[in-house]
């Protein structure tokens, strides 16, 4: 019996360390899980402040989205413009090349045509004024013929009466 006893005390102190083992345990558990809350809270805290810097993100792509969505409409227009303009710009060429075409040939009937009948008729005004010049004398001619004639007629009728 006594060594039963001896049995049952030795089991007793080897309980009594399992269970201060197991009190030390359970006490860095209940400092572990302590622990634990005051992390779990704080994280619930950041997570809450993530999430509101997330939702200010997300409205900044949105209105970020939305510009790019405009500019890419704006480039679109502006290819159009420019693709417009490059058509324009051809029928201009073309046009230039036309007024080119038409100026060279207003160039050789100016030089075949216009400037010798320019010159036909500075040769035809020399002789206007030349047959101008000799008609200055025409009026005291006529004022001499006139003269003439009135003598005549008062001579003819002098003549006539008597």
């Amino acid at each position: 019996m006594e060594e039963t006893l001896q049995q049952i005390l030795f089991e007793l102190k080897e309980l009594k360390k399992s269970q201060a083992v197991v009190e030390q345990t359970a006490k860095k558990t209940r400092s572990d899980t302590f622990n634990l809350h005051i992390a779990h809270v704080a994280a619930e805290k950041n997570q809450a402040v993530l999430e509101q810097g997330m939702t200010r993100i997300n409205e900044r792509l949105d209105g970020m989205q939305t510009d790019m969505a405009d500019m890419r409409t704006d480039i679109a227009n502006m290819q159009t413009d420019i693709a417009g303009l490059r058509t324009d710009m051809t029928g201009v060429q073309t046009d230039i090349t036309d007024i080119q075409a038409d100026l060279a040939r207003v160039a050789v009937t100016q030089e075949n045509d216009v400037l010798p009948k320019i010159q036909l008729f500075c040769e035809g005004q020399s002789e206007l004024v030349a047959g101008l010049n000799k008609l200055k004398d025409v009026p005291a001619q006529i004022e001499d013929i006139q003269n003439t004639v009135s003598v005549l007629k008062y001579a003819v009728k002098a003549h006539t009466h008597d």
